[in-house]
């Protein structure tokens, strides 16, 4: 597939997403009261780690399932440990 059509591709698709989906889903994916460029301005790894964990469970059920199934808050504690959480958040939403 070449890059024409896999534009071609996106575009249909969040032309239809936006065309039909568009208000009627009124929640956000995430209900935390946390947002990621929040959890960056943490000063305490603690803090961070008890506020990034508040953040995973403001997702819904369906999310709750996926971050199960990769088993993604076993990975906390060692992101914790190495001190790598902090950086991992600070990756993902660089300061500008």
């Amino acid at each position: 597939m070449d890059q024409s059509q896999l534009s071609w591709i996106t575009n249909f698709f969040w032309g239809i997403a936006d065309a039909v989906l568009r208000d009627l889903y009124v929640r956000r994916l995430d209900t935390s009261p946390f947002t990621m460029r929040d959890q960056r301005a943490r000063a305490s790894q603690q803090q961070l780690k008890a506020d990034f964990e508040a953040y995973l469970n403001g997702f819904s059920p369906n999310v709750q399932d996926i971050l199960e199934k990769f088993e993604f808050r076993n990975q906390i504690p060692r992101l914790f440990k190495a001190d790598a959480l902090g950086t991992l958040i600070e990756n993902f939403f660089p300061q500008k």
